[in-house]
């Protein structure tokens, strides 16, 4: 007969039977009728239909309310999508609009520049004139002075 060599510990005991004891995930499959998860060899609660047929009658709200579900998520999902979209435009048309308008103010200071510098040209013209006109007159009356004086 065999007889253990050395006492076997609570851990090594305890890990030895603990697949005896493991919780098994139930066998689950796809409901060929309406394409949910259900228990195996058990009636869809989803459509009532088992090995091909209708087995017991189930309330349409229940399946309309899945229905209604999925197409409140798909829906959500677009109108999100949409919303981002729009978002995505909005900027791109702020953008667009801000570089059209520093464009503008731009164009404007470089007008308003090449007006100034004209307007500098005509105001050193004049001055150029004036100084002409006023050193003539200065000529002028120095003549005059001097005939007087001779």
């Amino acid at each position: 007969m065999a007889v253990p060599k050395r006492k076997v510990s609570k851990a090594k005991r305890d890990s030895r039977r603990a697949n005896t004891w493991k919780a098994k995930v139930p066998g689950m499959a796809e409901c060929p009728q309406c394409h949910e998860l259900k228990l195996s060899h058990r009636v869809c609660k989803n459509c009532g239909y088992y090995d091909g047929k209708k087995i017991i009658e189930v309330e349409k709200s229940a399946q309309e309310a899945k229905a209604a579900e999925k197409e409140e998520k798909k829906v959500s999902k677009a109108a999100a999508k949409d919303a981002k979209a729009i978002e995505k435009e909005t900027k791109k048309a702020a953008k667009k609009t801000a570089k059209t308008a520093e464009e503008k103010v731009e164009k404007s200071a470089e007008v308003v520049e090449e007006k100034a510098e004209k307007v500098e040209e005509v105001v050193e013209e004049k001055a150029e004139e004036t100084a002409e006109a006023v050193e003539e007159k200065v000529e002028e009356a120095v003549e005059a002075a001097e005939e007087k004086a001779e």
